[in-house]
């Protein structure tokens, strides 16, 4: 365990440097591909690039490192390697949110950053760290997609076409109730929106609390530690609450056919 005169050291801050040097070449990057496109939509290609990043590598360490290892137990070499990285895009994308004035995003961003590097001087933790990151990545390539193609179905309203104009019926109360619940084309927007929903809620709502009582009884972790875990789980309630009262409702009036109380959502 690095003692806390060695905060400082390059062991810690080289390989995060480095790795926000990588996430910043990554957005200019894209930016050169799509120079038409503001700062706010590179960085979300760049976040879906990280949350990919995130999977994959993530589910790799989970099958090789964290099976094999305790809540609380001393880093292992791929776990601290993810989190590195991980610690790199929040210093970029604190950087992002700071200039577009995302405050809340900003916020979220710096505790995450103290967490990570908490453990990392520590040396600890590192395994419910890359469960966290894992089950919080999950839904965010959906989450992204979703942006983009609600981007460009508001540039282009008209492209589900409507179905042809109906004949006027004789005032015929059924036939009328008939149209008014007539099926809706789901659009790859709502399918995305649909996926998005089960994913969050199923990985926020289902082994996220799990971790995170396992994360807060467990006697090896620091105050910081069991805070954090419990913070998250509260973020993800609420939002969890809001996908499901907002989104969720739009989803369920478009597959039930209702027109009239399908919002914009």
């Amino acid at each position: 365990m690095l003692a806390g005169s060695e905060w400082l050291s390059a062991s810690i801050w080289g390989p995060i440097l480095s790795q926000v040097c990588v996430w910043v070449l990554l957005h200019f990057i894209l930016k050169s591909f799509y120079p038409k496109r503001t700062i706010e939509p590179i960085n979300k290609m760049v976040t879906a690039l990280h949350s990919v990043l995130c999977i994959t590598l993530g589910g790799y360490v989970v099958w090789t490192e964290n099976l094999h290892s305790e809540i609380g137990a001393q880093m292992l070499p791929m776990q601290r390697r993810l989190l590195q990285i991980g610690a790199g895009y929040f210093f970029y994308d604190l950087g992002v949110a700071t200039t577009l004035g995302h405050w809340g995003m900003t916020l979220h961003h710096f505790s995450s950053i103290v967490g990570l590097l908490s453990c990392l001087r520590d040396d600890k933790s590192g395994t419910e760290l890359v469960y966290c990151t894992f089950i919080a990545e999950l839904s965010t390539p959906l989450l992204i997609a979703r942006h983009f193609l609600r981007e460009q179905r508001d540039k282009n309203p008209s492209s589900p076409q409507p179905p042809p104009p109906q004949p006027p019926a004789h005032n015929d109360p059924s036939q009328s109730e008939k149209r008014k619940r007539s099926p809706l084309r789901l659009s790859a927007y709502d399918w995305v929106s649909l996926w998005f929903c089960i994913v969050f809620l199923g990985a926020r709502f289902g082994p996220a609390p799990v971790l995170t009582y396992r994360t807060i009884v467990s006697d090896k972790n620091t105050w910081m530690v069991k805070g954090g875990a419990f913070g998250l789980q509260a973020v993800s309630f609420f939002w969890g609450y809001k996908i499901v009262t907002g989104l969720g409702r739009g989803l369920a009036a478009k597959f039930c056919g209702r027109k009239d109380l399908a919002k914009t959502y």
